[in-house]
């Protein structure tokens, strides 16, 4: 990343840098093909999806035990399973209003 003038605009430049970094790996290694497992979101194509590592993590399973349940998978992976749901979160935001 380019350098600039104050300590805030660096950090602002490297957390951009982190993010499109993020984005890349996730958009390697987050797919989503019609005929497997109904078009959700997958790992590289494996049959395992972007929800069933959240659901794994959700339940306090560290990485490590996900790697070991799914000796397939890589580290990376999970990290873009990560980020492809906080993505997926930021761009839709809803609030509804319930009747009562």
């Amino acid at each position: 990343f380019q350098l600039v003038g104050s300590i805030g605009e660096v950090c602002r430049e490297d957390k951009i840098f982190r993010i499109l970094e993020k984005r890349n790996i996730m958009e390697e290694r987050i797919t989503i093909i019609p005929d497997v497992c109904e078009g959700r979101p997958t790992v590289r194509g494996y049959r395992i999806t972007v929800k069933t590592i959240l659901e794994h993590l959700s339940a306090g399973d560290s990485i490590e035990e996900i790697l070991e349940a799914f000796p397939f998978l890589e580290k990376e992976d999970i990290l873009a399973a990560i980020a492809f749901a906080a993505t997926t979160v930021e761009r839709n935001p809803r609030v509804y209003k319930i009747a009562g």
